[in-house]
């Protein structure tokens, strides 16, 4: 008896501990990236949110606002401590938005709405 009560709890406590809600991304910041782009009516800025995923491991999320719509663009991640010194400049070329760091979170192209965006390292 006892032992069938042993493994019932182990396998309850593996199963609590292997859920995901239990390992919740911890956010770091939410920042603006560079000037608004305007097109015709439309006002764009491009921004990312920051999170720590694990020890030293860290996941940028990057999206556009048009106006007031929310536009997801591409998400990167970064396996290094040196999030902190990592930037990011924006510029526009004939439709397409280049997110430019200055840390090498490779590259990345979407099309999302008006624009081509594409995530490189510069």
């Amino acid at each position: 008896m006892k032992s069938k009560q042993f493994y019932i709890i182990n396998i309850l406590i593996l199963f609590i501990y292997s859920c995901t809600f239990l390992n919740q991304n911890i956010f770091i910041k939410d920042q603006k990236i560079g000037n608004d782009i305007i097109q015709g009516n439309s006002k764009y800025s491009v921004r990312y949110k920051l999170y720590q995923t694990g020890f030293d491991n860290f996941k940028y999320e990057f999206y556009a606002i048009k106006n007031t719509d929310t536009l997801v663009l591409f998400n990167s991640n970064l396996n290094d401590a040196s999030y902190k010194k990592v930037e990011f400049s924006l510029e526009e070329k004939n439709g397409i938005v280049f997110i430019f760091s200055n840390y090498n979170l490779g590259k990345i192209e979407k099309i999302q709405g008006e624009f081509k965006y594409v995530l490189s390292y510069k």
